[in-house]
């Protein structure tokens, strides 16, 4: 059954907008277009295989998956036998590189809570102190006065 933009955007929970960007970057194909006519411009007919294809890449996208990845994991699945195990290779490592980009990121932002976490606590301890409780610094540089104790 061949359906509209609009209906294919309703139908996948997209807009018509992103549909037609992921057309203009290649994760499917140009659909078809109706013949045109004096009322029509020839809209956009989507066949089931572009519509399981732009699902799959609505799913990618909250995993992040690079452009590069979709599109290889896209010609893989359809180059090979229709269980997509042909492309369960590529998915593996596709996979692990975003897990150990995930667990990097989850290093970083534990060594930025550490660092916040020792400057509060040094904002904490100065908070009230008058410059002459303060000790001998007379004026002290940015990072003296405000991120003591964080190198």
């Amino acid at each position: 059954m061949k359906r509209t933009i609009g209906n294919v955007a309703r139908v996948l929970g997209m807009s018509p907008k992103t549909i037609r960007y992921d057309e203009e970057v290649g994760f499917a194909p140009p659909p078809p277009r109706e013949k045109g006519s004096r009322f029509s411009s020839g809209r956009r007919l989507f066949e089931d295989r572009e519509i399981e294809r732009l699902r799959f890449v609505k799913e990618a996208r909250p995993l992040q998956f690079s452009l590069k990845d979709v599109r290889q994991l896209l010609e893989q699945y359809e180059s090979g036998p229709p269980c997509g195990c042909a492309a369960r290779p590529l998915l593996k490592s596709v996979v692990e590189r975003r897990l150990n980009g995930v667990h990097e990121a989850i290093r970083a932002l534990e060594a930025l809570r550490d660092k916040l976490g020792a400057l509060e606590a040094d904002v904490l301890a100065l908070e009230g102190e008058t410059p002459a409780e303060m000790g001998s610094v007379i004026v002290p540089t940015p990072v003296e006065a405000l991120l003591r104790g964080t190198e």
